[in-house]
């Protein structure tokens, strides 16, 4: 029986081990580089990020205060080991992948930070101006409090399209708010600011906070790296985590639609405080993906693995209902249950039976909750593959590349650049296949622009 010194001791030496690894893993792939690229700089900036806020701080947390939640929530200490281990064991597959992809891609292919920004930068501005108008558009109009007209059908455009904007919006509008204000003048900064409230507002999470301020640090730290940009980042931060612990919450909106067919915009404040001080808050939450993940192993040991079933939900998802109207509900273990999926299965676990919230999990016991030992491999070696395509591909559209790269991490409450296959396939539909689109137009437009602009030049 493993006891609480043996428990901190595992706890300390696998996320040493998590970090470790990182710093080896990015150096490894650099050489193969040879370049200061700035999209493994961002994806390693979210998985340094993951590793200290969600394991490191917890591990911490947990030996100061006596493992006061892991005692509340009736956690095994083996289990909260037993899930470190296999987190820090899920990053080797998902390193090696990298350095696969890296050794594949010539140095000559890939641009460092200073020729991204010169690479179509007037393309990128206009496409994010673009984007973020669309994606501030489409969320005042589709947040709305009335449940039953929630699912109604969207336009044929924002059906295709909606995924893209609800997870790359946000990112966009902090990328273009920086930018703007920085480089691209004040108009642009402006259209960056609106997008960046509205995505606050509307999606009324925690996470939309603690991520978009943490992707505005980033911006701003390698992109606009002066004094009173670093200040009015540090100012919004403050802002807004003050009005967080004062009001125990954040501002919300939401468009209420009337039985006449009139609607209106209700403004209020989505309480997120759960009586706790500050610090036990960070305590609670930040600590609450591995003691709830731990249930991701006791269900497979109970032998209630999920199999490929999340994987197959979400390929059969791809179908539209005209060729498959009993469609599963994707990355769930029953395909008609969608609390079923592990976010919502790992609170059942810890809270029971009747719990239907959903919280942040561990990328590597959703794996082994799946195929076991064999899933920690092969799923996470695919989500590197993955992650590490995209970002070589996305460095084709310059600076617009890094907030559709931000966009795969499911901005804003799932942040973690190790995600899970079953979202892969979802992804493919909801970002990668409009980016495409998206892609080909663009191309087509700056074909017939050159083709003009040839034309208009004085023949001799």
């Amino acid at each position: 029986m493993i006891d609480y010194l043996e428990t901190s001791v595992v706890l300390i030496i696998t996320t040493a081990a998590m970090l470790l690894l990182l710093k080896l893993g990015k150096r490894e792939i650099k050489k193969s580089l040879s370049v200061s690229d700035p999209f493994l700089d961002l994806i390693f900036f979210f998985a340094y990020y993951k590793v200290l806020a969600y394991y490191a701080l917890p591990a911490l947390m947990n030996v100061l205060s006596d493992y006061e939640y892991v005692r509340e929530d009736n956690i095994q200490l083996f289990d909260l080991a037993f899930l470190y281990i296999i987190e820090a064991i899920s990053w080797l597959p998902w390193l090696a992948a990298f350095l696969v992809v890296s050794r594949l891609v010539k140095k000559n292919k890939l641009l460092d930070t200073k020729e991204l920004m010169a690479y179509r930068v007037e393309t990128s501005k206009n496409a994010l101006l673009i984007f973020v108008i669309f994606f501030a558009a489409y969320s005042l109009s589709q947040f709305r409090s009335d449940v039953d007209d929630f699912g109604a059908t969207l336009p044929f455009f924002a059906e295709i399209f909606k995924g893209l904007l609800q997870y790359g919006g946000p990112p966009a509008s902090i990328f273009l708010m920086v930018m703007g204000f920085r480089y691209w003048g004040v108009p642009s900064g402006l259209v960056g600011l609106t997008g960046y409230l509205v995505s606050l507002t509307t999606a009324g999470s925690r996470g939309t906070f603690v991520y978009s301020s943490l992707f505005l640090f980033y911006v701003v730290l390698i992109y606009a790296p002066r004094i009173r940009y670093l200040v009015s980042a540090a100012f919004v931060f403050s802002s807004l985590l003050a009005f967080h612990f004062i009001f125990g919450g954040f501002f919300s909106i939401q468009k209420v639609i009337y039985a006449d067919g009139g609607f209106d915009y209700q403004f209020g404040i989505v309480e997120k405080s759960g009586g706790r001080s500050a610090i036990k808050e960070i305590e609670w939450r930040f600590g609450a993906l591995t003691r709830y993940s731990t249930g991701f192993i006791t269900m497979y040991e109970r032998g209630e693995a999920a199999g490929i079933n999340p994987i197959k939900n979400s390929l059969l998802g791809f179908l539209p209902r005209s060729i498959n109207p009993d469609k599963p509900i994707p990355s769930t273990r029953t395909g008609d249950d969608v609390y079923s999926q592990g976010m919502y299965l790992i609170n059942q676990e810890i809270d029971g039976s009747t719990s239907l919230s959903m919280t942040e999990f561990s990328t590597g016991g959703h794996a082994y909750w799946e195929l076991g030992w064999f899933g920690v491999f092969i799923l996470n070696f695919i989500s590197g593959l993955y992650i590490a395509t995209c970002a070589v591909a996305f460095q084709r559209f310059g600076a617009i590349g890094i907030p559709l790269l931000v966009a795969l991490f499911k901005p804003w409450g799932y942040v973690d650049p190790k995600i899970w296959v079953s979202d892969i396939v979802m992804q493919v539909y909801q970002i990668i296949i409009p980016i495409i689109v998206i892609a080909l137009i663009v191309k087509v437009y700056e074909g017939k622009s050159r083709k003009q602009m040839l034309m208009s030049l004085p023949r001799r």
